[in-house]
């Protein structure tokens, strides 16, 4: 789900795709379909990110624990994460989205909720499929991208996909 949606399809499209039989991305965090500032929920310091990027490409890693973006998470929960470092956000990235898609051999679904504030659920598919014909992709009306993780429907949308397989 979203970062780690990223990270499945870095995997899925990397040298340890054969990890998993299939994959199951939902509302994963693309750059290419990200709304400004994620609507709202992310705040990425670029100064910061800039200097850890020039930083790295000189063999400079000392620094790739500094904080690089901040959520907005509601004051009190502790169930979230307010916050990425350098390293954990390049980690989680998929920022070669396309070459990635385009070599993924295993089955793939991406299920997203057609009413995400934080990425722009509709731009999934021109993105992706021309890159991989065979993903399925699934908007659930009326989903936000936080109930993505919550939301009965999307539950009820991910055991379809593999209620369908085995049909």
């Amino acid at each position: 789900f979203s970062a780690g949606g990223a990270f499945a399809l870095r995997v899925a499209g990397g040298a340890h795709a054969s990890v998993a039989d299939r994959y199951v991305i939902v509302s994963p965090a693309l750059n290419d379909v990200a709304r400004p500032d994620r609507g709202g929920w992310a705040k990425p310091d670029v100064p910061r990110i800039a200097l850890l990027m020039l930083l790295n490409k000189v063999g400079i890693h000392r620094f790739d624990g500094a904080e690089a973006i901040r959520f907005a998470v509601p004051q009190g929960r502790t169930d979230m994460t307010p916050a990425y470092s350098y390293r954990l956000m390049v980690n989680f990235a998929a920022l070669d989205d396309k070459a990635r898609m385009a070599r993924v051999a295993a089955p793939m679904t991406l299920i997203a909720g057609a009413a995400d504030e934080q990425f722009d659920a509709a731009a999934y598919a021109p993105r992706l499929t021309p890159c991989n014909p065979k993903l399925k992709l699934h908007l659930l009306p009326g989903v936000r991208h936080y109930g993505m993780a919550t939301d009965p429907r999307m539950i009820a949308g991910i055991a379809a996909q593999f209620l369908d397989e085995r049909a």
